[in-house]
């Protein structure tokens, strides 16, 4: 998923849903959708939890690569990175495995609760 607005858009803080304590429900081994911001816009990505900040602060992520349409790949070599909790969207579901070049798919439930959490 790739979007076209800055990061630095202000919304109305009356339509703004209540924050969720993502530290409540994020666990290692967890698929999350993660938005991550550049100079001039943000990106979401999938990616896996493999490890938790002792401080509860930041969970260490391992990316997936978008590959056309709805299907995900691992990278080789893989990406990862530490990022802050806040970056996390949404807990999304595992992603089935489609074809024997080791390909995934969401369900269509996750990209849309991913979708609602932007």
């Amino acid at each position: 998923l790739k979007l076209a607005q800055p990061c630095e858009t202000q919304e109305d803080p009356q339509e703004d849903p209540a924050p969720v304590d993502t530290e409540e429900r994020v666990s290692i081994g967890d698929f999350v959708a993660v938005k991550l911001c550049g100079k001039k816009s943000s990106t979401v990505y999938m990616a896996e939890v493999l490890d938790l900040a002792e401080d509860g602060e930041e969970a260490h992520l391992r990316y997936m690569k978008k590959c056309g349409g709805e299907l995900y790949v691992w990278p080789n070599p893989a990406d990862e990175s530490w990022e802050a909790l806040d970056n996390i969207l949404c807990v999304v579901g595992f992603p089935s495995l489609v074809n024997k070049r080791e390909q995934f798919k969401f369900a269509p439930a996750d990209i849309a609760r991913v979708k609602l959490s932007l």
